[in-house]
């Protein structure tokens, strides 16, 4: 897969939350059921300002959920948001 091509859908997937917590069974249903789609990628955190709320532990099993659902079928994009260059480069790494 090339990885520098962006074209095609790509979707902003929403991240689900149950009682404060990332609801990882829906996210996961989710994921499945637009990998039947005709869509060209996934952008996880991406939606409605995730990528300024979520906490290190939940994008870290954001990605990893996703990761494990799609099994390279697609390739997925990460929204991360800030202000501290510093900061989002160590939150990269630690993801």
């Amino acid at each position: 897969m090339d990885r520098h091509r962006f074209e095609g859908i790509w979707l902003p997937l929403i991240t689900p939350f149950a009682g404060g917590a990332l609801d990882e069974r829906s996210l996961a249903g989710l994921i499945r059921h637009y990998l039947d789609l005709p869509i060209d990628g996934m952008i996880l955190a991406a939606t409605t300002g995730e990528g300024l709320t979520l906490e290190t532990q939940e994008t870290e099993r954001l990605v990893a959920i996703a990761a494990e659902v799609v099994q390279g079928k697609l390739p997925l994009l990460l929204g991360l948001c800030g202000s501290d260059t510093r900061a989002l480069v160590r939150h990269i790494r630690e993801i």
